[in-house]
């Protein structure tokens, strides 16, 4: 059975469409998956008669993990978020092909991220990144005493497994289950189990998403050869149903986002987004990137804070409760300030969530790029990411989680050259790599 991704653009009705589906299958064994706690609720309110139930770690010996289990075995339907199935163990697969499951994904999982043997995921405190590095340094020394070797797909293999340390004993499992791969040497890339989507795990897979073929979910598949095929939401006086076949953006939906979204154009605001004339004479668009944080951070904040709160007090007159603004989680506190409230961050990567429909002020201020390591594991196969197509794809749903998901207007500053003319270009239903012909470059960087 292969993967029904429903792709339709954000508020198009992907959710109560699975809502309808819930109610009018009863029969069926539900898996719900979602991004937010919220999303869960709201399942659960809207399907009464179907007890879908979230797991509880009290229920489940001190791990929530452990109630999934339970769950599962007893054919219950359940609700529950992205972070519950990432590490789904072979146990846990035999059983959901016992239970003869329909999966719903609400948007797409993380697939593919860096694993770090020694502190959690975003972490930034200074000791945990000093024990990351830590890790690498291990890393290479187990690779010179041959206690590990690293196959041609990247994968990691142990050549010993006897005394092994504690917190190598995961990494071990992991690369038992072809599960983690070492690029460059440097990066440790975890994937999600593809076996979860393979054929008889579940009876139907659903995803809920927008621009599929952007996003690492889509590489993923194809890089583990996991069938999929598009179908779109459609509402016929208040009733969702899906068709096959994918629904591509009609200009009559981006028309009425163009006249929903103010654009800040101001040349003095954006100026810090600017193309820059390298060293060796090329364009480059990368300003407001990760790598240009880190390389000119001590420049760039000051002045992003001082565009920022003047976007935010003087060009829009806006109030702390209609803002919403994005950066990286590790410059978050460097960049607020008064009119800055950390309160309406939202983190970039943000999906699948209602919260925020009254937020009508928004500054995105990242300029996005794949991860260059992720990247690479794709393109062993010849999978490429499309570094603009992403970036827009990751832009856009960050943008439908403000007001503009109600039909409502907002405004947004968006000071990288490049993020900002591929939305531009979206609007119009243009390439949104034309963004190239339009730079105005006056100084180098």
């Amino acid at each position: 059975m292969v993967v029904k991704v429903i792709d339709s653009v954000p508020g198009s009705g992907k959710t109560s469409w699975a809502i309808n589906y819930f109610n009018d299958n009863p029969d069926k064994n539900f898996i719900f998956i979602t991004p937010l706690l919220s999303e869960v609720k709201r399942v659960k309110k809207s399907c009464p008669d179907l007890n879908f139930i979230e797991p509880d770690r009290k229920l489940g010996d001190g791990r929530k993990y452990g109630h999934l289990i339970k769950l599962v075995r007893e054919k219950r339907n359940i609700a529950s978020t992205h972070s519950l199935i990432t590490y789904a163990t072979d146990g846990l697969i035999e059983l959901l092909k016992e239970g003869k499951y329909t999966l719903v994904l609400d948007e797409v999982l993380d697939v593919v991220s860096q694993f770090d043997l020694n502190f959690p995921k975003d972490s930034e405190n200074e000791e945990d990144v000093r024990r990351s590095k830590l890790t690498r340094r291990d890393l290479k020394s187990l690779m010179s005493l041959g206690a590990i070797e690293i196959l041609d797909d990247f994968g990691v293999s142990w050549v010993d497994e006897e005394n092994i340390l504690t917190p190598y004993k995961t990494l071990i499992k992991l690369g038992q289950r072809k599960l983690i791969y070492l690029i460059n040497n440097s990066f440790l890339l975890w994937t999600f189990p593809p076996e979860l989507f393979m054929e008889g795990v579940f009876d139907e897979k659903f995803l809920l998403t927008y621009q599929f073929e952007h996003q690492f979910q889509s590489a993923y598949f194809r890089y583990f050869d996991i069938a999929y095929e598009y179908w779109r939401v459609i509402n016929e006086d208040g009733k969702y149903s899906i068709l096959e076949g994918y629904g591509s953006t009609q200009q009559e939906f981006l028309d009425n986002l163009s006249s929903l979204i103010e654009i800040c154009e101001s040349p003095i605001r954006n100026a810090v987004g600017d193309p820059y004339i390298s060293s060796n004479g090329k364009i480059k668009y990368s300003r407001l990137s990760v790598s240009s944080y880190n390389a000119y951070g001590n420049e760039i904040i000051p002045e992003i804070q001082k565009q920022v709160t003047g976007f935010f007090t003087y060009d829009t007159n806006s109030t702390s409760k209609d803002r919403l603004w994005t950066c990286l989680l590790a410059n978050k506190n460097d960049i607020r300030k008064k009119n800055i409230n950390v309160n309406n961050w939202l983190a970039m990567n943000t999906r699948a969530t209602n919260d925020h429909g009254d937020k009508t002020t928004l500054a995105y201020l990242m300029n996005r790029y794949p991860n260059p390591y992720i990247s690479r594991f794709f393109a062993q196969k010849g999978i490429g990411i499309d570094p603009d197509g992403f970036a827009l794809s990751e832009m856009i749903q960050w943008i439908f989680r403000s007001a503009i998901r109600n039909n409502k207007k907002i405004n947004i500053y968006i000071p990288s050259f490049r993020m900002r003319e591929m939305l531009k270009s979206y609007l119009r239903g243009e390439n949104i790599s034309e963004y190239k012909d339009k730079a105005k470059v006056s100084r180098n960087d």
